[in-house]
């Protein structure tokens, strides 16, 4: 008896995308970076769709989104690394013919070979609806003005395929205007996210540069790399990376952008094997976070304290320096009984006044930090199971999570992370996700989820 594949409908397909259209929907007058995001959002769907269908490669379904030159941009690492390789050809979705038996088939070869054509015609028809699906949640997110001469008499795109869809798109309105130029370097300033790999947080950065690359406003290598730079400097588990940094490239321009991005990708790649070798021993996470960041914190306070500090030393040297003369002049007036000049008044300012107070001596600072290692040391050897999972926190810790205003501006919903998320950032798309983390989990329906800004989102 043969096996009954069924194919998804276009509309149930639609209801699995995890981006709805009304979230990356043009205006009237699109800029290209609403185009850009439209590109993206229709990636994510489907790269998030593939996922149901088995035995399917990524690569396959590339045909709906890529023209030639982005499908041979796939392999540019493979030619790099041999010159005479040769990319295979762009796949195209054809539908299988009628099935024919061969005579000198046996009753075995024939049930194979009807099996394996079950599976092409149900490739091809799960890839067609799929298509359709994509294109319906583009007729709601494409402004009917602006792609009239796609559509049919009826509104739909009945007579093209998504490929030309987003070409036509790319040619009309990709030119980069004023509008476009403010919010692409809001996006570069953007910080380091807790959400996106060093990777991506590279890719993004990268985006925005060739974004720019042919405007009277183009993002240069320095500013690269000083804006990253402030990025990871931000970050308390890379201290000491940007300190050997400064210390190897004390001129940020005599370096090139690949340099310091496969150096720090190093320092990322070390610091996660660390954690990772932590974990194995069952000792990594034991601290809470707040411990953690509290005393990453306070090293970086007395680092910036150290700095102030020894501005003050050489303010109050100097003016030791100085009474130490005035008090040589007084003595030597003494001794030749002549009229004592009054004592001069030495002045301080605030700080210095305060610093001769309350100063630490080395030996106190060196105490501190043996104070705060032996506070981390403590909180290391505490038990992992220590550590609050996402979906039994409590109120307060909810309430020291929260800010007061929404970062971005989505309805995206993370099981392990709660929401006011970035865009890329869903349940199903998670790169950390905690033990029992439910893929559907939503807004309205989280599942015993984190609540984490869930009420900031909602309250807007």
């Amino acid at each position: 008896m043969d096996t009954i594949l069924i194919v998804p409908t276009v509309g149930a397909l639609r209801n699995t995308f995890p981006i709805a259209p009304e979230t990356y929907k043009l205006s009237r007058t699109p800029t290209s970076t609403e185009v850009k995001k439209l590109h993206t959002c229709v990636k994510a769907n489907l790269k998030a769709i593939t996922c149901l269908l088995p035995n399917t490669d990524d690569i396959e379904w590339a045909w709906i989104i890529q023209t030639p030159q982005e499908w041979a941009d796939l392999f540019e690492d493979k030619i790099a690394d041999d010159a005479d390789y040769v990319p295979p050809p762009l796949p195209v979705l054809r539908r299988p013919g009628l099935f024919t038996i061969e005579s000198k088939w046996s009753n075995i070869e024939i049930t194979r070979e009807k099996e394996a054509y079950h599976q092409q015609l149900y490739l091809h028809t799960y890839k067609t609806n799929l298509e359709k699906a994509i294109i319906k949640d583009l007729a709601v997110a494409i402004p009917s003005s602006l792609v009239s001469d796609l559509q049919d008499i009826d509104g739909c795109f009945t007579k093209t395929t998504l490929i030309n869809l987003l070409s036509y798109l790319d040619t009309s309105f990709l030119q980069v205007i004023p509008k476009d130029i403010g919010t692409i370097m809001d996006t570069f300033r953007q910080p380091f996210d807790e959400t996106l790999t060093l990777a991506e947080y590279c890719k993004r950065q990268q985006d925005c540069q060739a974004d720019l690359k042919d405007t009277l406003e183009p993002i240069s290598t320095a500013t690269m790399i000083r804006t990253s730079y402030s990025h990871f400097l931000t970050l308390p588990h890379m201290g000491i990376a940007c300190d050997e940094w400064e210390t190897a490239h004390p001129s940020m321009q005599a370096t090139t952008w690949p340099i310091f991005k496969a150096f720090f990708t190093q320092k990322f790649r070390q610091h996660h094997n660390k954690q990772s070798t932590l974990r194995d021993a069952g000792i990594a996470n034991s601290a809470t976070t707040d411990d953690y960041n509290a005393i990453q914190n306070q090293f970086a306070g007395v680092r910036a304290d150290n700095a102030t500090r020894d501005s003050l030393f050489a303010q109050m040297a100097e003016h030791n320096q100085q009474l130490s003369h005035q008090l040589h002049t007084l003595a030597h007036s003494a001794s030749s009984n002549a009229t004592r000049p009054p004592v001069p008044e030495l002045t301080y300012t605030d700080g210095a006044s305060t610093a001769m107070n309350t100063t630490l001596t080395s030996t106190d600072v060196l105490t501190m930090f043996a104070d705060l290692h032996k506070r981390f040391d403590n909180l290391s050897a505490t038990s992992a199971s220590t550590r609050p999972n996402p979906n039994t926190r409590s109120r307060s810790d909810n309430r020291n999570h929260n800010r007061t205003a929404r970062k971005y501006q989505n309805e995206n919903y993370c099981w392990t992370h709660g929401a006011d998320i970035h865009k890329s950032h869903t349940g199903s798309t998670c790169n950390s996700k905690a033990t029992g983390h439910m893929d559907n989990a939503t807004l309205t329906n989280r599942m015993g989820g984190s609540d984490k800004h869930v009420k900031l989102v909602l309250r807007n």
